[in-house]
């Protein structure tokens, strides 16, 4: 009896780190944290798929562009050429309404929390758009969180940041409040 609890309850434990892992933090129950699961897997998948196609092309656009520079000696003539084949190379790479495999409101907009008493923090990656990191501040602050480290890039497209911050309010702000108040200023935009 006792190491049939034992085992439920170390079942339980890796259940709720795979909850943790997951960028949606809603639903609790087993089944569904499995279902979140195989579709996260699924969306990573795509993501590695589409990633690997796109490096491939960017290598292959590449050579083409040095190629096409071989016989030019003026500067000019190169910074010229370059930036409008990257122009046009990227309009056709990007789809209306992804990049790199991210779509709005998917659950591959990730989000990762961490908390140690009132210190939190925050790793994200989403479809950067003008302001976003603005709205991202501003929705942390209106949950009393004073962030004292913020670390951002912008990657083709895509916004990764790293916050760490600490709850000021009496009461500390729970890891699934934050989350959906990021998902919802990641949604909007």
């Amino acid at each position: 009896v006792i190491s049939e609890r034992r085992r439920r309850e170390k079942i339980n434990e890796r259940f709720m780190h795979l909850a943790s892992m997951l960028p949606t933090g809603g639903k609790v129950d087993k089944i569904s944290l499995l279902d979140e699961t195989i579709e996260y897997m699924k969306e990573l998948e795509r993501r590695v798929q589409e990633l690997e196609a796109r490096s491939a092309r960017r290598s292959n656009d590449t050579a083409e562009q040095t190629s096409d520079n071989c016989g030019t000696s003026k500067l000019n003539d190169i910074k010229g050429s370059l930036p409008n084949k990257r122009k046009a190379c990227d309009m056709d790479e990007v789809e209306p309404e992804s990049c790199n495999g991210l779509l709005k409101g998917s659950p591959a907009n990730s989000i990762v929390i961490n908390m140690i008493d009132k210190e939190v923090s925050i790793k994200m990656s989403c479809l950067w758009s003008e302001g976003l990191l603005l709205k991202i501040m501003e929705a942390l602050t209106d949950l009393q969180m004073d962030c004292h480290t913020v670390q951002s890039s912008n990657i083709d497209g895509v916004l990764s940041i790293a916050i760490e911050s600490k709850s000021t309010g009496l009461n500390t702000v729970a890891v699934g409040t934050i989350r959906e108040a990021l998902q919802r200023v990641v949604w909007k935009s």
